[in-house]
């Protein structure tokens, strides 16, 4: 099937409009103006064959919301050794959102962030997958070699922070 001159027209006019605002158009160290927007993620971890404490659940997601850009973290947990196999996990937090200028109360600056780790892979997946739609993320790669608690887990994001 070919397309007109019109269709072709209107869907590039539609993905202009459309299309979020700067989405590849940024640089890392670039300055951007910024509100700090509150978040809260809730998540259940649960696995079969891996098990933790809510105190190493906490400190790992307190450290990857931190390394994102994240302010004002407060993250529990209930459940996990030893009471329970899974962990319940509630994280407020606040972050650095794009706005323009008019509605800006600071400057965000965009930055890379380096997420890696080499143990409880399963459970970093899951935290940055429950966590990371919060964040201005202009671009983003993972990867995980991911067998319950073996395996690595990395991710490379630009983001706002």
């Amino acid at each position: 099937m070919q397309r007109s001159f019109k269709d072709l027209f209107v869907a590039v006019l539609f993905s202009f409009v459309f299309l979020p605002p700067l989405a590849h158009a940024v640089s890392v160290g670039q300055q951007l103006p910024a509100v700090l927007a509150p978040q809260n993620v809730q998540f259940v971890y649960s696995n079969m064959n891996s098990y933790y404490a809510c105190d190493y659940v906490v400190n790992q997601t307190t450290a990857m919301l931190q390394s994102l850009g994240a302010r004002n973290v407060n993250v529990q947990c209930s459940g996990g050794i030893p009471y329970q196999s899974f962990n319940a996990v509630s994280a407020t937090f606040s972050t650095v959102q794009q706005v323009t200028a008019q509605k800006s109360t600071f400057m965000g600056t965009v930055s890379n962030a380096l997420l890696t780790t080499h143990s409880s892979c399963d459970l970093h997946l899951r935290i940055y997958e429950s966590v990371i739609k919060s964040f201005q993320v202009y671009s983003q790669q993972e990867s995980d070699t991911c067998w319950d608690a073996s395996g690595d887990f990395q991710a490379q994001v630009t983001v706002l922070k």
